[in-house]
C-alpha cells in the first residue's frame, strides 16, 4: 500500500459508512475501494481510512466523491482540502496575483456577497452533490453565480462547498462580511486561469487559492498545488476537492 505525506486524500469515516450502509454493503464498499486506500503520515484513526483517487478519470473522480460524500470525515479532511487549493510564491504566482490586484484588475466579493449571489444564507452544503459555479466578467467587474450538480461543465470555474467550508473552518472565519475574496485572471503558459486572494479581518489573515478543477496534463505547464512545488502539472494534485 502506498505511503503519502502530501495532501491529496479523502479521509473516510468507517463508522459513518457502517451506520449508513448495511454491514454487507459497507464491507463490499470497503473492498471495492481498497485499491485507492493509502497510508498517511500521520495515519488516520482506527475508525478511518485514507483514499487517493487521483488515478481515476475526471468523471470518475466526480462520481467517486459523490458516492463517498456521506462517508467523508470532513472535519479531519478540511486541512487536506484547503491545502490542495493553496498557492505559494516559489514560482511567483502570489506576486502575479498581487500585481493584478494593484492594477485594479480584480473582482472583489465578500463571502456575504457570494452567499447573496447564490441565494444562500450560509455554506450549509457540506458534500460534493453540487458545486458553486462562478462566471467572471472582468470588464463589468461582476460574477454570475449558480449552483450546479456534480456532473458540472468542466469549462466552468467551479468551487466545491467543502473547499469553502475548509477555508472558513481553518481560518476561523466567524463573520463572512469581514472576509473578502479578490479574484484575478492569471496568464499561464497554456492559457488563462482564475486565482484569488483571501483577506480576512483587515489583513489579519491572508491566503491565496485556485479553484476546483482538474486540468489536462500539458507539457510545460507550471502549477503549484499543496506542499509539492512542481515544474510541471501533476494531475493527481488537482482532484475535485
Amino acid at each position: 500500500m502506498p505511503h503519502y505525506n502530501y495532501n491529496e486524500v479523502a479521509i473516510i469515516n468507517i463508522v459513518t459508512l457502517c451506520n449508513v450502509r448495511t454491514p454487507d454493503e459497507a464491507k463490499n464498499w470497503l473492498l471495492e475501494n481498497q485499491k485507492y486506500q493509502v497510508i498517511m503520515n500521520p495515519y488516520p484513526t482506527a475508525t478511518q481510512n485514507a483514499y487517493n483517487i487521483s488515478v481515476l478519470t475526471e468523471q470518475g473522480q466526480l462520481d467517486w466523491l459523490k458516492e463517498a460524500s456521506d462517508f467523508i470525515d470532513y472535519k479531519d479532511t478540511y486541512k487536506f482540502i484547503e491545502e490542495l487549493h493553496m498557492i505559494h510564491n516559489s514560482n511567483g504566482l502570489v506576486t502575479l496575483i498581487e500585481k493584478e490586484i494593484s492594477k485594479g484588475n480584480s473582482i472583489d466579493y465578500t463571502l456575504t456577497d457570494i452567499l447573496a449571489g447564490l441565494n444562500l444564507s450560509g455554506f450549509q452544503a457540506y458534500n460534493y452533490e453540487n458545486y458553486m459555479s462562478f462566471k467572471f466578467d472582468f470588464v463589468a467587474k461582476k460574477i454570475n453565480f449558480a449552483i450546479l450538480p456534480n456532473d458540472h461543465n468542466m469549462k466552468d470555474y467551479c468551487f466545491s462547498f467543502p473547499f469553502f467550508r475548509s477555508m472558513i473552518a481553518n481560518k476561523n472565519i466567524i463573520d463572512p462580511s469581514k472576509c473578502s475574496l479578490c479574484f484575478v485572471k492569471i496568464k499561464l503558459s497554456d492559457g488563462d486561469t482564475i486565482m484569488f486572494k483571501l483577506n480576512f479581518d483587515n489583513g489579519k489573515v491572508i491566503e491565496y487559492y485556485d479553484y476546483s478543477h482538474n486540468p489536462p496534463l500539458r507539457s510545460g505547464t507550471i502549477f503549484i498545488a499543496g506542499n509539492n512545488e512542481l515544474s510541471k502539472l501533476f494531475v493527481s494534485h488537482k482532484i475535485y476537492f
